[in-house]
């Protein structure tokens, strides 16, 4: 039994252009888009802008130390989008492959008070796959950019 955790931070909802909150936040995302671009090409458009700063791949499952490494890019709040934006969301996502065990998905206090000081949500999606299926899930799915 295996299991593979993908991690991100997300910032969405906004009505901006997704280069305006990079330049806000000073960071380059691992993906933006903008209100609506096609999820996949036979899917509806999306609703809202998005912009996703993605945690290294790689194998194992330790989500708060993927967590504590996407925290650490961040600018330490993040009310300077408030600058490009009136609106927006942040969320720490996380999308969980197993094969059958189930991963600790533990974050410390620290990790908790940073993400409440972000103004950001916490957003698990498990998926239970059988052991063949485990490998073609390495993408991050589109419910982790929902918008």
């Amino acid at each position: 039994m295996t299991s593979d955790i993908r991690v991100a931070f997300i910032i969405a909802e906004f009505a901006c252009d997704p280069e305006l909150i990079t330049a806000a936040v000073g960071v380059q995302p691992s993906r933006a888009w903008k209100a609506g671009d096609m999820v996949r090409p036979s899917s509806a458009p999306r609703r809202t802008s998005g912009w996703m700063l993605e945690a290294p791949a790689g194998s194992g499952d330790d989500f708060e130390a993927r967590a504590v490494w996407l925290l650490g890019q961040l600018p330490s709040d993040l009310r300077r989008l408030e600058s490009v934006s009136s609106c927006w969301s942040a969320k720490l996502y996380a999308s969980v492959y197993t094969s059958g065990d189930r991963p600790p998905l533990f974050l410390s206090p620290a990790v908790v008070q940073r993400l409440s000081e972000l103004g950001a949500a916490i957003d698990i999606d498990l998926f239970v796959l059988p052991d063949d299926e485990r490998e073609n899930s390495a993408a991050m799915p589109a419910s982790a950019t929902r918008g």
